[in-house]
């Protein structure tokens, strides 16, 4: 994740990020802590050459299990006082959030994307954390094994 940020340093002129937080099938971690949320909330509250030209910021995240991987509502309030900061990111407009849903299963010994989901209870969870936006929150559950 360093060579991310530190390549980030050098851009000036970004209007458009995509970040997709992608986890081995065989990973079971759940932690908030040292995740990417967590570092692009500390990246951008340290006043990054894109803070003046950022306007929309794309995030693809998981969930496993009904939990949010590396996410909590402490760290998408964090995230909306650094980017809703019209002084420090005048340009900034949206936010969207891509949620890839995933089960564990045992017999397989990995995560899967189920064929069948209330999508509902999901994007509430996710809407929660990211309530201070104007957030887009998709929830992706094509079925079948996470690579």
């Amino acid at each position: 994740m360093a060579v991310l940020f530190t390549m980030l340093q050098t851009c000036a002129e970004v209007r458009f990020l995509r970040v997709r937080y992608a986890l081995h099938s065989g990973d079971t971690g759940r932690s908030s802590e040292g995740t990417l949320l967590e570092h692009l909330c500390t990246f951008f509250e340290g006043a990054p050459p894109l803070s003046r030209t950022l306007e929309h910021l794309s995030l693809n995240l998981v969930e496993r299990d009904g939990e949010m991987v590396g996410v909590s509502e402490a760290l998408g309030a964090r995230l909306a006082r650094v980017l809703l900061d019209r002084t420090r990111f005048p340009a900034f407009r949206k936010l969207t959030v891509r949620v890839e849903v995933q089960a564990w299963v045992a017999s397989f010994g990995c995560w899967v994307l189920p064929r069948r989901l209330d999508d509902s209870v999901a994007r509430g969870r996710w809407g929660k954390v990211f309530e201070a936006f104007d957030v887009d929150i998709g929830i992706t559950n094509r079925g079948g094994l996470v690579t």
